[in-house]
């Protein structure tokens, strides 16, 4: 608790507010109680992107496609399958 508290000595007020409101939105979120959290549909996600760069297909097409291709990398955990049980697809 004591080493705690030193740590949060050496932060700044600024950052002790973000950190808070950071929390306080998790915890909204995780309550359901976030008006301004949203979570699109496969079918609003591809109405809000732009059409020119949307890979066609379904969810599982789309998952395959990124992490398989090579330029641009996608992010490490969907390429090497670390996070791909939280996708709902295991490999």
């Amino acid at each position: 608790m004591i080493a705690a508290l030193r740590k949060l000595r050496t932060r700044s007020f600024a950052e002790l507010r973000e950190r808070a409101g950071q929390k306080m939105a998790a915890a909204l979120e995780a309550r359901g109680l976030a008006s301004t959290v949203h979570e699109p549909s496969d079918e609003e996600l591809a109405q809000l992107l732009d059409p020119a760069v949307l890979v066609p297909g379904s969810a599982e097409q789309r998952l395959a496609h990124f992490s398989t291709r090579e330029d641009p990398r996608f992010f490490r955990g969907v390429r090497d399958g670390a996070s791909a049980a939280s996708l709902g697809t295991a490999r």
